[in-house]
């Protein structure tokens, strides 16, 4: 004011002209929030306090980008912010100094300036402690999501071993069929060996018969028809009827014998050729199940391995997560509580420009008062205890000495144990 009235909002500094009263103030505030004081030289005090606010607010919201960032799957090394910016920065400070400025140097308790003044203040201060809240809610939000994922790590190991004991449980499926699969292949293979005896017996009496044949056909030559000088021709026909009807009953007898020995023979052969082929079958069939056998028991090895390498590697990770995040939170949950009790008692102080008020009793008043903050405490919640890692029932594994003798321990056995990477 030209005429040197105090203008309502300002303090009223008697003898100091008005342009050098705004300065005075807002470049206080602006030092304060690292705002050029460059082109603010005719604002509202009020407006300039405003404007310092949302500098240092803006400043504050590094800690939300921390929280958001770790919403994510990143663990990297700027996962969280290293440093804790308070909502409105540290604004309450200068806040501080001026509404106690404007105490000391008001000469009145009461008027439209110190009203306005304490409404757009109080305004400010109801603001930034909303800020507060909503920050403590979103750390209280950020701790419960690392206290879950220690969960989650046991889920994942959970679905692991789900995995492996029903790789188990087909193992223990296969193993009844693999050893009835290498019985029935030792019977096949003992069966051949007997019908190849058989064979080759049926092939020896063939040949017998056969050459019996061969000579008993060797022996009849033109001679025998010759006759002697002692017999007449009657005699001579008499003679070779007889022995024609001897040798033809002979040979017939013994083609007989010959082609029963030969059809013996046959069939011998066919039945070592169809065990054989069957034998073959059963290799196959064995060497198939074996497989799938010690496949299933390699799997439910290496999963149940896997499951304790993820869970182990998952509460690693959930634990760094949490310690860091917790450290940064303990510290802003500090700050935010002292922000709090700050703003409480500038709150208490603007009581004092309020009608009727005595600024001695009243400033006593705001400062021996407790400013409770407890509601800004955070519930760190407690560390799931750490889940061992189970065993399966059947700890043996493919290949190894005692699953050679309880799963390949029979004679003759064809199939052949396949080694599991996981157990080397």
């Amino acid at each position: 004011s030209v005429s040197g009235k105090p203008l309502p909002g300002l303090p009223e500094m008697v003898g100091v002209p008005l342009f050098l009263h705004l300065p005075y103030i807002a470049l206080g505030f602006l030092v304060a929030t690292g705002v050029s004081p460059v082109g603010h030289k005719g604002e509202d005090i009020v407006e300039l306090l405003q404007g310092a606010v949302r500098v240092t607010q803006k400043a504050g919201g590094g800690v939300t980008q921390a929280q958001r960032s770790s919403d994510g799957e990143d663990h990297s090394e700027s996962f969280f912010t290293e440093t804790y910016l308070p909502t409105g920065g540290h604004s309450w400070q200068q806040l501080e100094d001026i509404v106690l400025s404007r105490i000391r140097s008001s000469d009145k308790l009461a008027g439209k300036g110190n009203s306005v003044f304490v409404k757009k203040i109080g305004s400010m201060i109801s603001k930034m402690q909303d800020s507060i809240v909503a920050n403590k809610k979103s750390n209280q939000k950020m701790i419960k999501k690392t206290i879950s994922r220690f969960g989650s790590c046991k889920t994942k190991m959970g679905l692991s071993y789900k995995g492996s004991k029903k790789m188990l449980e087909k193992f223990l499926v296969l193993r009844l069929p693999h050893k009835e699969c290498e019985e029935t292949y030792s019977d096949l293979a003992d069966s051949l060996k007997a019908h190849s005896l058989k064979w080759a017996n049926a092939v020896d009496d063939w040949k017998d018969v056969k050459k019996d044949w061969i000579e008993a056909k060797r022996r009849q030559t033109p001679k025998i028809c010759g006759s002697t000088d002692i017999e007449s021709t009657s005699q001579q026909l008499t003679r070779l009827h007889h022995r024609f009807k001897k040798d033809l009953k002979k040979m017939t007898k013994l083609d007989a014998k010959k082609k029963k020995k030969q059809i013996k023979a046959a069939a011998a052969k066919a039945i070592v050729k169809r065990r054989q082929q069957m034998r073959k079958a059963m290799a196959t069939k064995c060497k198939r199940i074996a497989n799938q056998m010690d496949g299933a028991k390699c799997a439910a090895a290496t999963m149940l391995k896997d499951a304790c390498k993820v869970q182990d590697t998952c509460w690693e990770a959930a634990l760094t997560e949490y310690k860091r995040f917790s450290e940064i939170v303990k510290k802003e949950e500090k700050d935010m509580k002292v922000e709090w009790r700050s703003l409480g008692r500038i709150e208490c102080f603007l009581g004092v420009l309020s009608p009727g008020k005595k600024k001695k009793v009243t400033l006593d008043k705001c400062i021996k008062t407790t400013i409770k903050a407890n509601h800004l405490s955070i519930d760190y919640g407690k560390i799931p205890k750490k889940t061992k890692c189970p065993r399966l029932k059947d700890p043996r594994c493919p290949c190894d000495a005692k699953y050679l003798k309880e799963e390949y321990g029979l004679k003759g056995m064809i199939s052949t144990c396949t080694p599991c990477p996981t157990c080397k």
